[in-house]
């Protein structure tokens, strides 16, 4: 309304606002729409994110400054006295199943396999080309973690991994693939494997 005191209009009742709004009538008789127009900007414009960024700032610099938790490497059995591990290669060398995850509870070697001429593994039974592979009879026994498989292969240890799974290391010169440990490895005349869970180790050779 205008305010016959002070010749001003004065609103109080802005949808913008809750805070009058005062439009100075001019010389010349024309009301300083420059004015409200500044002001209801102003009101309309958003908070400022300023506070915002420098909380997320804040943040990413406390969560960079915390230390990071890194998990200890995986300990396996004490190798035996006089042996050594062969360093990893990252050159697959062979047909293998490596350890890379925890160990089906119900998976089980084909032990059958072996009376037709196959791998107990369930791989190494063609070549290159497609060609049928034969295998011999498997030696077969039951080891702990801590021992060791000798074979025409090599030595073999078993061991126990992350999981809780056995598996066997290759020690010294034993024939290997590319990975640290393996559930069962074929590589030139060789299949090698043991059971997850029971520790029971097989070899055969090709015929």
């Amino acid at each position: 309304m205008f305010n016959v005191t002070t010749g001003v209009y004065e609103s109080h009742h802005s949808p913008l606002t809750d805070n009058p709004i005062t439009v100075t009538k001019q010389g010349s008789g024309q009301l300083d729409f420059q004015a409200l127009l500044q002001r209801v900007e102003s009101d309309a414009k958003p908070d400022s994110p300023k506070v915002a960024e420098t909380e997320t700032v804040s943040e990413s610099r406390e969560l960079l400054a915390k230390p990071k938790s890194h998990q200890p490497p995986h300990e396996y059995e004490p190798l035996p006295k006089g042996c050594r591990a062969p360093e990893v290669s990252w050159t697959i060398q062979a047909m293998y199943c490596e350890a890379r995850a925890p160990a089906s509870n119900t998976w089980q070697p084909d032990w059958e396999a072996a009376d037709s001429r196959r791998t107990i593994g369930g791989h190494g039974d063609t070549d290159g080309a497609g060609r049928t592979v034969l295998w011999g009879d498997a030696s077969r026994e039951t080891l702990a973690a801590g021992e060791v498989f000798e074979t025409p292969a090599g030595d073999y240890q078993v061991v126990t991994n992350k999981w809780g799974d056995l598996v066997l290391r290759p020690l010294d010169d034993a024939w290997r693939g590319a990975g640290e440990t393996f559930h069962s490895l074929t590589i030139a005349e060789h299949h090698i494997g043991v059971h997850p869970k029971t520790g029971e180790v097989w070899y055969q050779a090709r015929v």
